[in-house]
């Protein structure tokens, strides 16, 4: 699916910039006329000291400079013994300055902020919205304006343009309802996006709470609170539309400000939750994806790319293809055509991260049949155990109630190789492999419960699956090592098959294990691990997973002695679990290939062998000092090596 353009968010900041533009040129016209007739209105109530001071005159006149003037006027009147002002002549002149105070009055209004405001004292609709287009000065705009740009674009990306407009309308209303509760008589406007914008920094911690990895998560919601907090906490107020009105001195200590941020924060993330709740989200991306599928291919440049490759020239498609699926990861048709192209070509595994990536897109818009069907190209190519442990253990029940239960398995033992030291992965696919292979249960079972990590309920969950599983009567093809490197029908070269215990008598006083051992090839190192090729395949063996690296000298296996390299990828592992071996033996590859520089093979060798060690940090075995070649431990035959070095027997031996 392709990224969604922010079209509200970019709207709503184009509307608040051009309010602000209209509120300022609109003002100079009249605070003009405004301070003219209260600077009448002050000069009649100088004349007339005994008349009443209207409110809007207290920031001219204060009630306690128009008492001491109605004082001084009655001590002046006595002194020159004059009668007093006839009460009808009063009532004239206190009409004429309350006719005055109300032609103020009006004008006042007639300000956008005033007129467009939303006012506790009058609850009109419209201005419910209307308010948070205007701004009180350039502080409380690009503050407001800031988050809403940063934190609003990520959040319509998300869900689209119609939910995001639902849930800014939201914060706005839920700011401007705090505010009206906590000053239900206070008759001057609110205004600006203060709320709205602390709605939408609550709905993206909601939003992506569980997502953190996709956005830049802590750094965005710190920065929107010292924008939206710290200028209200520093004292500055622009909520309030100013003027000669304006009484933020009667709104106590919980300033408009405040209740804006706090009421829509809350507004914004009760709306977010909901969405979540209601699964708006994945509704509407399915609509847009299956509209998407509907539209007719105008993409003429992907169009080439098809007809090339349908007239057999798959090479000058994937020319066209390999940049634009860089471009244009999420596209689905662009994608499927470079998979097809590259699996011509044999490199179907430059076109699985794309693929791979199509399949998480899938599975967030809730396309699960979509997803088995991409995820079973991957399986063609065996490439399906590149995915993260995460989407395997996610893949697995969907390839399960799809009937691939096959791949199904196959998932969830790539996730069990890759996370065998993390319990909760391994717990996972216990449970998930219940109605697919009681063995690999087993196995994964007693591979958790050998982990000091697992919870008690846990731990008693697992004992319970355990218990009631049947009798295990042989290995599960599956389980044999090769599963990660050697996808399933792919054979052994000669001479590597998997040495077995057979069912002798065991000696108690040893511990004895099966060995699973997978020879091969080394073909270079490279910044993630060694790769390797076995019977044409080639795949690469993490530094993460060698668990140790055992070196020894054995007679008997060529002309003449072999330096055997075994990185053990579960050593030190509990349980009875077969112990699997990747084996490098020096006379089947050139070592001075693996190590530039070295004077002879065998200080290749040391310096191969030191170089896996050092980056994995393995165990070395027997010993580091044999391990470092000052000199490497020789055994008299491989059974003995096998015998005293991995703790594993062959079946002549037990």
């Amino acid at each position: 699916m392709e990224r969604r353009l922010p079209c509200v968010t970019y709207v709503l900041a184009l509307i608040c910039v051009l309010g602000f533009l209209h509120t300022q040129f609109g003002a100079v016209e009249v605070e003009a006329v405004v301070d003219t007739q209260l600077d009448a209105a002050a000069r009649t109530l100088r004349r007339h000291p005994y008349l009443q001071l209207p409110p809007l005159l207290e920031k001219r006149i204060t009630p306690e400079q128009a008492g001491l003037m109605r004082r001084d006027h009655e001590r002046d009147r006595v002194e020159r013994a004059a009668p007093p002002v006839p009460r009808g002549v009063i009532l004239r002149q206190q009409a004429e300055l309350d006719r005055m105070i109300a032609a103020t009055k009006q004008r006042i209004e007639s300000h956008p902020a005033w007129k467009f405001g939303a006012r506790a004292t009058e609850r009109h609709p419209l201005t419910f919205l209307t308010h948070v287009f205007f701004h009180g000065g350039v502080l409380h705009l690009f503050a407001n304006l800031g988050v809403l740009i940063l934190i609003g674009r990520v959040l319509e990306g998300a869900w689209g343009g119609a939910v995001h407009a639902c849930v800014v309308a939201a914060g706005a209303l839920g700011g401007m309802a705090a505010f009206f509760y906590q000053h239900p008589f206070y008759a001057d406007p609110i205004i600006g996006t203060s709320g709205l914008a602390s709605g939408l920094v609550g709905a993206f911690a909601v939003r992506f709470a569980n997502e953190r990895g996709r956005v830049i998560y802590a750094p965005s919601l710190l920065l929107a609170a010292l924008a939206l907090w710290l200028p209200v906490w520093l004292g500055f107020e622009g909520s309030i539309a100013r003027g000669e009105a304006a009484d933020p001195a009667r709104l106590g200590a919980w300033n408009p400000s405040m209740a804006l941020l706090m009421g829509g924060f809350a507004g914004g993330a009760l709306a977010a939750l909901g969405v979540r709740l209601l699964g708006l989200e994945g509704r509407i991306e399915r609509a847009e994806l299956q509209a998407a599928l509907r539209a007719p291919t105008t993409d003429s440049g992907l169009e080439r790319a098809i007809q090339e490759h349908n007239a057999g020239d798959a090479e000058r498609a994937y020319r066209h293809l390999v940049e634009r699926v860089k471009r244009d990861a999420g596209n689905r048709d662009v994608v499927l055509a470079f998979w097809d192209v590259c699996c011509d070509l044999r490199r179907a595994h430059e076109a699985a991260p794309a693929l791979i990536g199509l399949i998480r897109e899938a599975l967030r818009s809730g396309a699960e049949a979509d997803a088995v069907e991409y995820w079973l190209r991957l399986v063609t190519s065996e490439l399906d155990t590149e995915a993260e442990i995460a989407l395997l253990l996610r893949m697995a029940p969907l390839l399960r109630d799809a009937g691939e239960s096959v791949a199904a398995r196959r998932a969830l033992l790539s996730a069990l190789e890759r996370g065998n030291e993390d319990p909760t992965v391994v717990a996972r696919v216990a449970e998930e492999a219940a109605d697919l292979d009681p063995d690999l249960v087993r196995e994964a079972a007693k591979r958790a419960l050998g982990s000091a990590g697992l919870g008690m309920e846990e731990r008693r969950a697992l004992e319970q699956r355990l218990a009631s599983l049947p009798q295990s009567t042989a290995a599960s093809e599956g389980m044999r090592l090769g599963h990660v490197y050697r996808p399933a029908g792919v054979a052994l070269p000669e001479g590597a098959e998997p040495s077995v215990v057979g069912s002798g008598g065991i000696d108690f006083e040893e511990e004895s294990r099966e060995l699973h051992c997978l020879e091969a090839v080394p073909v270079r190192l490279d910044t993630e691990g060694l790769r390797i090729e076995f019977d044409g395949a080639g795949k690469r063996v993490r530094f993460e997973r060698m668990k140790a690296v055992a070196v020894a000298v054995v007679p008997g296996l060529a002309s003449k002695k072999v330096i055997v390299i075994d990185l053990v990828l579960n050593w030190g592992s509990l349980g009875d679990a077969p112990l699997q071996v990747v084996r490098l033996r020096t006379d089947r590859f050139d070592i001075r290939a693996l190590s530039a520089g070295a004077e002879d093979p065998l200080a290749a060798v040391r310096a191969f062998v030191g170089q896996l060690v050092g980056r994995s940090g393995a165990a070395p075995l027997p010993d580091a000092a044999s391990v470092a070649g000052t000199p490497f431990a020789s055994f008299k035959s491989l059974s003995a090596y096998h015998r005293d070095v991995l703790g594993t027997f062959e079946p002549d031996e037990v």
